[in-house]
């Protein structure tokens, strides 16, 4: 380390005694006269700059630009200066005035290297401001609080939450803090020292009598200046509680009205809904067993042609609704009407939707009026006399008799207004 002697240009022996002290500490030091000129930089400067003494004297190192209100002594001021290899310093700078022995003024300044620490706060800023970015993007309330109830973090979904931007835990509303594990101004015992997170529920009261189901995971770790920080991440659970009560809406119109549900995802196969009884065995209709369970031989031969139109929409993707027969093991024949949906999910991937219901009494009663239609046909169409059934002036059956004294042709009467 370079050796560097003092100039002749104090004015007075205390001043020069005070220097030479300075000159000799750890503590980066240079004598600047009134243009902000380095006069002499004592070794720690030299160190910081990584310059030589002769590279440093007559440079502005410290100019009343780079400083604030650097006019001033006796006041800590924000400095920056580039070393030998570019890499940019960032210091604090202490200033104070020295007579010199020709009557003019020079300034004396202590620099403090804060470069560390600036980073360091660059890097952890950076880093908060990105995990807090990321759990907006992820649609959950995030908060970080101290176990003194202040709140340190917090991002704008939990805003939205709460309805306000928070300062203290013991502002937010009881369930709210509940939630976060505050009871009685101060935090849950549990939480100071778990090693896992802790999960907690809550439910909010919104107007209009309506209420907002609430999950918070809770994490606490040891603050940097002691005591404990928790992180709180908060999830709605409304639309989870809105699709357990639809399926089970869902589930019981499936079982009122012999209905089968399924889904058909390429990458997973048949998704049939979840058992939902107390004993994890749900009841089943014959529809819905029916679609796992329906294969070639168990449809009527009549019915293989409607069967194999329906097997050719689920391959091909194609939106289908087809009748068809089989024949069950224990319930005899059953007709079922299948229809097919093709879909699209939201992330783009193809998927099918299958509603299968049992009409077998709709089917029997369907065929019971076609027989008694066709017996009644035969019957009018037996009699010698003309015989027609109208509604208000609407001619809705006749038989041929009827048709010839009017002299229409045959089958051209019926719907024809009188």
């Amino acid at each position: 380390m370079p050796e560097a002697a003092l100039p002749p240009v104090l004015a007075d022996a205390t001043s020069a005694a005070m220097l030479a002290r300075l000159w000799a500490t750890p503590f980066p030091v240079t004598l600047l006269d009134g243009e902000w000129r380095v006069v002499d930089a004592n070794p720690a400067f030299l160190d910081l700059a990584a310059l030589a003494r002769e590279q440093v004297l007559g440079r502005q190192w410290l100019t009343p630009a780079q400083t604030e209100d650097a006019g001033l002594a006796g006041r800590l001021h924000k400095a920056r200066l580039v070393d030998a290899s570019g890499q940019e310093r960032h210091c604090n700078v202490s200033l104070q005035t020295l007579p010199a022995d020709d009557g003019s003024v020079l300034w004396l300044a202590l620099w403090q290297d804060q470069t560390a620490e600036q980073r360091a706060r660059s890097v952890a800023q950076a880093a908060q401001e990105q995990l807090l970015q990321w759990l907006d993007l992820a649609g959950a309330a995030v908060i970080i609080f101290d176990d003194a109830g202040a709140v340190l973090q917090h991002n704008r979904e939990f805003e939205r939450l709460a309805g306000l931007a928070p300062t203290r835990i013991d502002k937010l509303d009881e369930p709210l803090q509940a939630l976060l594990g505050w009871h009685s101004g101060a935090l849950r015992a549990d939480l100071r020292g778990a090693t896992a997170s802790l999960e907690a529920t809550a439910t909010l009261a919104l107007p209009a009598g309506a209420r907002r189901p609430l999950a918070a995971r809770l994490r606490a770790s040891a603050g940097a200046a002691g005591g404990w920080q928790v992180m709180a991440v908060i999830e709605d659970r409304s639309a989870e509680e809105e699709r357990d009560l639809a399926r089970l809406e869902i589930e019981m119109l499936m079982d009122t009205a012999s209905v089968g549900v399924a889904t058909y995802d390429p990458s997973r196969g048949w998704l049939l809904p979840a058992p939902s009884s107390a004993d994890g065995s749900a009841r089943r209709s014959t529809a819905a067993a029916g679609l796992e369970g329906i294969s070639r031989e168990l449809v009527e031969t009549e019915s293989l042609p409607e069967y194999e139109r329906l097997q050719a929409a689920l391959r091909q993707r194609e939106r289908a609704e087809v009748r068809y027969a089989v024949r069950h093991p224990e319930l005899g024949q059953r007709w079922l009407l299948t229809r097919v949906q093709p879909g699209t999910l939201a992330e783009g991937r193809p998927t099918t939707s299958v509603v299968t219901m049992d009409v077998t009494d709709q089917e029997r009663a369907q065929r019971r009026n076609e027989q008694l239609l066709r017996e009644l046909t035969t019957i009018l169409d037996g009699s010698t006399a003309g015989i027609a059934y109208l509604r208000g002036n609407v001619l809705v059956r006749c038989n041929r008799r009827f048709e010839r004294m009017l002299g229409l042709a045959d089958g051209s009467a019926a719907g024809a207004a009188l």
